[in-house]
């Protein structure tokens, strides 16, 4: 665990309200991100977000540093995402992203693209979100932390507490299958 973490968790069980507010701010964004994969376009990924940053508060306390804080949070946010899943709650249509604009998908340039680039780029990205959610909860729990969020083998494993030979096997798997989904389509 990285001393920056010792430290926050520290000032956390001594009643230090900003510690937790300082990992809150280090990680909502990566793991709003995480969600959001995992579980597509719906109008509650801020509120399961929420919900991790809630559980985390909960069993900080807890916290053996066994992991890095990042690696525990992304277990919170990845077991909380496949219980959902298992659930079945209906999505958010498609057609809500896009009203909504499609928050955060388009990266701001120095000239505004032109809005056929737009509509390109939200139609890509709609194209591949689309595939990422045919995947398994398995296939897809590995890829998006790994190809999209750019975690490590090893630490995947820890997140999911599987071996590294499983977690490199899913991977090879779902990215396999998200090319083929894509063939063609994009």
């Amino acid at each position: 665990m990285h001393e920056a973490d010792q430290e926050l968790i520290r000032r956390h069980r001594a009643g230090d309200a900003g510690a937790f507010e300082e990992i809150v701010l280090r990680f909502k964004d990566r793991i709003l991100n995480t969600v959001y994969r995992m579980m597509g376009p719906r109008a509650d990924n801020e509120d399961i977000t929420q919900e991790v940053f809630i559980k985390a508060y909960h069993a900080l306390a807890d916290f053996r540093g066994e992991s890095a804080i990042g690696t525990w949070l992304y277990r919170i946010a990845t077991n909380l995402c496949l219980d959902r899943l298992r659930q079945k709650q209906p999505l958010t249509s498609w057609e809500e992203l896009i009203a909504s604009g499609g928050e955060g998908a388009l990266r701001p340039e120095d000239d505004p693209p032109a809005i056929e680039e737009i509509l390109e780029e939200k139609e890509l990205q709609e194209e591949v979100q689309k595939a990422i959610m045919q995947l398994t909860e398995k296939h897809r729990a590995v890829l998006v932390l790994h190809d999209i969020e750019g975690l490590e083998f090893e630490e995947i494993g820890r997140i999911l507490k599987v071996p590294i030979g499983t977690v490199k096997s899913r991977s090879h798997f779902a990215r396999s299958e998200l090319k083929e989904r894509l063939r063609g389509r994009i």
